[in-house]
């Protein structure tokens, strides 16, 4: 403002000089008559006046560039206070929302001021570059070359202020509206929706199209969707979510929870297209490929989810993607992948997981592998409540191939008993175990009535060994036969040698006819009885062949 008042000043001194130079132009003094060889005082006089205007205008100049300066000076010193650094009070270990917000709103106030600043200092600039145009054109026609290089020293000076300036401006105003979305933002943590959108929405009067407004939005809407499935309102949570991917389409959240509710409801088909999506904007995170994997196995496409399910797993997302990656697996009839995959999961924590733990104790039991371990897992399994018609198969096959058959016999009881009988093939690998424990207990009749009554569902893993048992069953069984045939087939000839004698004794003259013929009807008759049965072993040798057939 002084230099303002002194540029006045100069400019009015300016003035009444050239009034002054003007009224001696009209009214010049006499001036005598030179003498010969003199210079013309007129002359002089006219050069004095002359140099006066030139110095009167260069002293305006002058003070317009200073003018410029000031107004330089200070629109810089206000863009210093823009770039200040005004750090807020920290909070407070637990800060409530009210506390964050508090915080924000103070960010919004120190940026309010920012924002005043640099439009005073916008303002200045301007004011410096009208005072420097001003100064040019006070420069005398012929120019002046001190003059000038001061203005050609500040021109790119104040230019470059001016875009510093307008940057400073545009920069405060993002950060206002990035303010005012983190202040919604914040007040989203306690759920006040309403009121986080309105703030949201105030960033349109920083910044006209802000890019964030949608995703706050997105975000208000992504949050009341969670809000809804916690409160079991699928479908209040569903709309929610569509309306999230109404102002941001690449919400990670929204998409990832949309195919979960689809791949819930039924629909993998349109719970592949979210979850395609959501693997596609976040694919460093688990649950994306997780949900994709489980989509794909929806879909009937096991193959196709093996991959999502071991990326999911390398991404650290859980006991989970073990434990469905194994059943993809075991769907596709890997079974020794599948067993590799359960064991990476029971390392990473997964023992607990009731579902792996009974389908890794039922491989190991196929497999006759770590019978110890099977045993655990699968009784931890029933424990927890796990899926019986893996756990119960697996501790009754485990316990045969650690060699406790009687034991084998006792669960294999306690398994049918429990087992419902859609469980075909649970019923199956029960009854092979408990027939080869009884088999192995020379219980040859008992094991091959388990095996008769046994589901057909035996698993392939087993198959050879179930009709390999069936035979060995049998040819026991037989042998048992043909060793009764043998041992009668013996009585049999002594007995016909015995009746004979008998009919010799009884031709004799003195021969005691009432006792031998009660020992040749005695003997008769235990004969009758062999042949009863070597018919009746016959027979049976028969079936028992048919049954091998």
């Amino acid at each position: 403002k002084r230099i303002e008042r002194d540029v006045r000043a100069v400019q009015s001194g300016e003035e009444r000089v050239r009034d002054a130079i003007r009224e001696a132009r009209d009214n010049p003094p006499v001036f005598p008559q030179p003498e010969e060889g003199e210079d013309d005082p007129r002359l002089k006089y006219e050069e004095d006046l002359a140099r006066l205007g030139e110095i009167s205008g260069w002293q305006v100049t002058i003070a317009q560039i200073k003018l410029a300066e000031c107004h330089f000076y200070s629109a810089m010193n206000y863009l210093g206070m823009m770039r200040e650094l005004f750090a807020g009070d920290r909070l407070p270990e637990n800060a409530s929302v009210d506390d964050e917000a508090a915080l924000v709103q103070e960010k919004l106030n120190r940026l309010r001021i920012s924002a005043g600043n640099g439009e005073q200092a916008k303002r200045l600039a301007l004011q410096a570059e009208e005072a420097l145009l001003t100064a040019r054109s006070l420069l005398p026609p012929e120019g002046d070359l001190v003059l000038e290089a001061n203005l050609n020293t500040l021109q790119p000076r104040i230019s470059d202020l001016q875009r510093l300036v307008d940057q400073e401006i545009a920069d405060t105003a993002n950060n206002q509206a990035l303010a005012q979305v983190e202040l919604g933002l914040v007040l989203l943590k306690d759920r006040r929706y309403s009121q986080a959108l309105r703030e949201i929405q105030k960033a349109e009067n920083y910044v006209p199209g802000f890019e964030l407004i949608g995703r706050a939005t997105a975000e208000v809407s992504y949050v009341q969707g969670l809000e809804h499935l916690e409160g079991s309102q699928e479908k209040r949570a569903e709309s929610a979510f569509l309306e999230a991917l109404k102002y941001d389409a690449r919400h990670y959240g929204a998409n990832l929870e949309l195919g979960k509710l689809k791949l819930a409801a039924g629909d993998p088909a349109e719970a592949v297209r979210y979850l395609a999506q959501a693997l596609q904007l976040k694919p460093n995170l688990g649950g994306g490929h997780y949900f994709y994997a489980l989509a794909l196995v929806a879909q009937g496409n096991p193959r196709d989810a093996l991959e999502p399910f071991k990326r999911a797993a390398e991404l650290g997302y859980g006991v989970d993607a073990y434990r469905e990656w194994g059943l993809a697996l075991e769907a596709l009839g890997d079974l020794s992948k599948a067993t590799d995959v359960y064991e990476d999961g029971v390392r990473r924590g997964g023992e607990a997981d009731s579902v792996l733990a009974a389908h890794l104790a039922y491989l190991h039991a196929l497999r006759d592998r770590n019978s110890s371990s099977a045993v655990r897992l699968a009784q931890a399994a029933l424990d927890s409540g796990g899926p019986a018609e893996f756990a119960w198969p697996a501790l009754v096959l485990a316990n045969y191939n650690a060699g406790r058959h009687p034991l084998v016999v006792e669960k294999a009881d306690e398994a049918l008993a429990a087992l419902p009988a859609r469980f075909t093939t649970a019923r199956a690998v029960v009854g092979y175990a408990k027939a080869a424990a009884l088999y192995k207990t020379d219980d040859f009749a008992a094991a091959l009535d388990v095996l008769e009554q046994s589901p057909p569902d035996i698993p392939e893993a087993l198959r050879k060994d179930f009709d390999k048992l069936r035979k060995n069953v049998v040819d026991a069984l037989t042998r048992g036969v043909d060793r009764q045939k043998r041992d009668l087939e013996k009585e049999r000839a002594r007995l016909q040698d015995e009746l004979k004698n008998l009919e010799k004794e009884l031709a004799k003259p003195d021969a005691d006819t009432e006792a031998l013929q009660a020992k040749i009807r005695q003997a008769e008759a235990r004969l009758a009885e062999v042949e009863a049965r070597l018919a009746e072993l016959e027979k049976e040798r028969g079936s028992l062949r048919g049954r091998v057939e």
